[in-house]
């Protein structure tokens, strides 16, 4: 048995070139052929006539973009696999930019990312990858770039503060009774750096008592600054990860190609103001729908404000609101199932009967209006019971703290608005099936950011750095998704041609689509 051996150090008369070492159905050269298709003129337009030359932008995206659909996000190992991975090679056609070049350019193009992805997401609109018919809504807590232990309440402030003046007083005394020059001029250093830092604390300090007034007065105590990066607020990240400075990160997905077609980061901590936000970037993007457009999301969504916005503009949209099960049966079986299973009673257990005005509860109380409220956090009726004292599921249905042993129940003046949007899903039969598929769609995309692509911490600081940021990831998995969509769509048409039989006409065309890049029109294939 002999060797299929060779010498490293031959030299080859035909060359090679750098297309010849890349498979021909490269993920690279699908991303190059996405570039070369980008409006790149705002991004070629901060280049300057004068200086030294720089790396050309479509090879600094073709690097920057193979990279992020691989999940790699650290710039030293970008530089590394620019010298060792066949396809980085490609990508940056042997130039090996180092790692301080590819971050400057990432940095100074943060602004661009979403332009970019608007005009990938348009180009998969235009060729008919998805409809864009379908779209669902969702969010997620990503922790910022920045640590927990950098937050702080302004009680704690006022203290580092405090401690800081102690430090800067003792520096000044022995900078008083100090005679080397030397000595001195470092003490100078070490007092303007504690001032400077003492300076950005008390901005710090204005910030987050300008913050507290604006939040919940039962929230204003515990309220927390991150003195590095005040953008992010501290919020839960949920799954018994507990609190940590972070950011809440939204998407809309097609449902049915899973194409993220509008990312955006904001600071609230929940999602209750932010469908009418997500409705217009999705309408800015993809533009308006020819015919109507659903969508869908969960209950988080629903506050009165967007109830109104959805109705004012006559928006198909789910939302998902529990609906009362219809496996209880009769009364007498939810009071049952009520004291098997020992869960508090909702506001839901409660009927409310328009024509004598008042609700019952589950065991047949009636609670009657007492009072109408017309404040800032509320504008509605109340009602309550005449006293629960002798009910035998009390204490699944009043507080422990409830002196005065009756149960009452809040119907706000818009609450009209979550009771039409309940009927609408459970009158249309397609609502269940809606919402099964977004459980397959919207919610998946988020588990393949966070796990798949292990993008689960924001790398640069500040809101509009991260909402670059989170653009280019979310551009990364929209690659990776249309790639696998061409590729798909390719190897069916492939298979098609092959089952034909031997046509000389097919072949050529298989050959021309599918052929050397060097002698054949570069990668039609991706955009058939």
């Amino acid at each position: 048995m002999g060797f299929i051996t060779a010498d490293r150090n031959q030299t080859i008369l035909l060359g090679h070139c750098l297309d010849d070492f890349v498979e021909k159905d490269a993920k690279i050269r699908y991303i190059t052929a996405v570039i070369d298709k980008l409006d790149l003129s705002k991004i070629y337009a901060r280049y300057s006539a004068q200086g030294a030359d720089s790396y050309e932008p479509k090879i600094m995206l073709a690097i920057i973009f193979l990279a992020f659909t691989e999940s790699i996000y650290s710039t030293r190992k970008i530089e590394q696999y620019c010298k060792k991975h066949m396809d980085f090679i490609y990508a940056s056609c042997n130039l090996k930019p180092d790692h301080t070049t590819i971050a400057r350019f990432i940095q100074h193009n943060l602004d661009q990312m979403k332009d970019l992805f608007t005009q990938i997401i348009l180009r998969a609109k235009q060729k008919g990858y998805a409809n864009f018919k379908e779209v669902a809504i969702d969010g997620s807590k990503i922790r910022s770039a920045s640590s927990k232990k950098k937050s702080y309440q302004e009680s704690k402030i006022e203290r580092y503060m405090a401690a800081i003046q102690k430090e800067i007083d003792s520096y000044l005394e022995e900078l008083e009774k100090e005679q080397t020059l030397e000595r001195k001029e470092e003490l100078d250093i070490r007092v303007k750096q504690l001032k400077d830092k003492k300076d950005l604390l008390e901005v710090r300090r204005k910030e987050v008592k300008e913050r507290k007034e604006k939040i919940t007065k039962s929230y204003r105590e515990s309220h927390q600054i991150n003195i590095v990066e005040p953008d992010a607020y501290m919020m839960d990240l949920g799954y018994g990860k507990g609190y940590s400075p972070a950011y809440n990160a939204q998407i809309s997905v097609d449902m049915g190609s899973q194409l993220i077609t509008s990312p955006d980061v904001i600071q609230d901590r929940n999602d209750r103001q932010t469908f009418s936000k997500q409705h217009q970037n999705i309408e800015q993007t993809i533009g308006k729908p020819e015919e109507e457009r659903k969508y869908i999301t969960d209950n988080g969504y629903g506050s009165y404000e967007q109830l109104e916005y959805i109705k004012e503009n006559k928006i198909d949209a789910y939302i998902s609101y529990e609906l009362p099960s219809e496996e209880e049966g009769t009364i007498k079986d939810k009071i049952e199932k009520i004291k098997v299973t020992g869960r508090k009673i909702k506001k839901e257990d409660f009927i409310y009967n328009k024509d004598n005005d008042t609700y019952k509860c589950p065991m047949g109380k009636s609670l009657n209006f007492y009072r109408r409220e017309n404040n800032k956090s509320f504008k509605g009726r109340k009602y309550r019971t005449e006293g629960c004292s002798g009910c035998e599921i009390k204490s699944q249905c009043l507080a422990s703290n409830n002196k005065k042993d009756k149960r009452e129940i809040s119907l706000d003046e818009k609450e009209y608005l979550i009771d039409d949007m309940k009927t609408k899903i459970r009158q249309e039969e397609q609502a269940k099936e809606l919402f099964q598929k977004r459980k397959t769609s919207v919610e998946p995309v988020f588990g393949n950011i966070k796990q798949n692509m292990r993008y689960d911490r924001f790398k640069r600081r500040g809101l509009a750095k991260v909402n670059g940021e989170f653009a280019l990831v979310c551009m990364a998995h929209n690659l990776n998704k249309l790639f696998r969509i061409i590729t798909a769509k390719f190897s069916k048409t492939l298979f098609y041609f092959g089952s034909k039989g031997n046509n000389i006409g097919r072949l050529n065309l298989i050959f021309t689509v599918y052929g050397n890049r060097r002698h054949h029109e570069p990668n039609n294939y991706l955009y058939a």
